[in-house]
C-alpha cells in the first residue's frame, strides 16, 4: 500500500492541473467576449453619434435653405413691385399722369425726379459714395420678423454725345425735313432722347442673410414744347406749329434762312416731362447660396 501512494498523488496533481488551464481557458474566453461586447457597443455608440451629428447637420442646413430663400423671396418681390409701377405708367402722358390719383405718390413719379432733378449726380466709378443713392426702411422692432429692406439707385449717362444740345439737321420752315413735308422741330428731336439708364437694386436682410437684386432700365423721355429753346444766330425763335413758321420773342414772324444754323437746348424738368418709357434691359439676382448681395 506504501508503495502505490505517489502514483495517487501523481494523478490527483495531474487532475488540478487540467482543471485550472480549462478555468484558464474558461477566463480566457470570457475575457475575449467582454473585449469584444465592449468594442462593438463603442461602435454602435460612435455610429449613433454620427447619425446625430449627420442629421443635425441637414437640419442646420436646411433652415439656413429656408432663410436664405425666405430672405430671396424679400428681395425680389419688393423688385417686382417696383418694376410694375414703373411699368404701369411708362409712357403716360402728361396730362394723364396729373390726373391719376395715385401718381403723385408713385415710385413713377420719383424714379422720374431723380432722373430729372440734378441735386442727383450721375453716377461716377470715381465717387461711388457721392453718386449712389440709399433708402433704409428701418422697421420697428414688431417688424423685425418681416425684414428689412434697402433701396439702391443711381443713374449713368452712357451717350458719347449731348442729346440735350444740338443743331437741327434743316430748317423746317423750308419744307425740306425728311419727306419734304414741313416737320414740327420739337418732334424731330424728342424722337431719340435716351438719357440715362438707371439702376434699381433692392437689399433684403432677414434672418442673418441678405440678398440683393439689381433691375437696370434703359429710359426714353419727352419734354414739352417750353422745355426746348432754339437759337438762330444767338437770336432766341419760337415755333408756332400752326402756320408752321419761326416766331421772334415778341410773337412775330421770323424770317429764317433755309441754310441757317439752328442750334437747340433742353432744359430738363419734372414739370417739363411729357413723357418717360422704362424699359427693362437687365435683371440679376445675387447666388443665394452664396449669401447674398455681401451685404451693405
Amino acid at each position: 500500500m506504501f508503495c502505490r501512494k505517489p502514483k495517487e498523488e501523481q494523478i490527483s496533481k495531474r487532475r488540478r492541473t487540467n482543471k485550472s488551464k480549462r478555468i484558464g481557458k474558461i477566463e480566457s474566453r470570457t475575457g475575449s467576449s467582454l473585449i469584444m461586447v465592449v468594442c462593438v457597443s463603442a461602435f454602435l455608440v460612435a455610429f449613433a453619434l454620427a447619425i446625430v451629428y449627420t442629421g443635425s447637420m441637414l437640419m442646420a442646413r436646411a433652415n439656413r435653405r429656408l432663410e436664405q430663400e425666405r430672405c430671396y423671396q424679400l428681395a425680389s418681390s419688393f423688385a417686382r413691385v417696383l418694376d410694375g409701377e414703373l411699368a404701369r405708367y411708362s409712357g403716360w402722358e402728361l396730362e394723364t399722369l396729373e390726373a391719376d390719383a395715385e401718381y403723385n405718390k408713385s415710385f413713377y413719379r420719383f424714379s422720374c425726379k431723380f432722373l430729372e432733378d440734378a441735386s442727383y449726380q450721375e453716377y461716377s466709378p470715381e465717387h461711388p459714395e457721392l453718386t449712389t443713392f440709399y433708402y433704409r426702411h428701418n422697421a420697428g422692432a414688431e417688424d423685425d420678423k418681416y425684414g428689412k429692406v434697402t433701396l439702391i439707385l443711381y443713374k449713368e449717362n452712357d451717350q458719347e454725345t449731348d442729346v440735350m444740345a444740338g443743331i437741327l439737321p434743316s430748317n423746317p420752315a423750308s419744307g425740306t425735313g425728311g419727306s419734304g413735308d414741313t416737320v414740327n422741330p420739337i418732334e424731330t428731336i424728342m424722337a431719340n432722347i435716351s438719357r440715362f439708364t438707371f439702376h434699381v437694386e433692392v437689399v433684403a436682410e432677414r434672418d442673418g442673410m441678405t440678398y440683393s437684386y439689381c433691375t437696370s432700365y434703359d429710359t426714353q423721355v419727352k419734354y414739352t414744347d417750353d422745355a426746348v429753346e432754339f437759337t438762330v444766330n444767338d437770336m432766341r425763335i419760337h415755333w408756332n406749329d400752326t402756320d408752321k413758321k419761326w416766331l421772334d420773342n415778341n410773337g412775330n414772324i421770323c424770317d429764317v434762312p433755309d441754310d441757317a444754323v439752328i442750334n437747340y437746348k433742353i432744359t430738363p424738368e419734372l414739370d417739363k416731362l411729357r413723357s418717360c418709357i422704362f424699359k427693362k434691359t437687365i435683371l440679376e439676382g445675387e447666388n443665394p447660396e452664396a449669401g447674398g448681395g455681401g451685404g451693405l
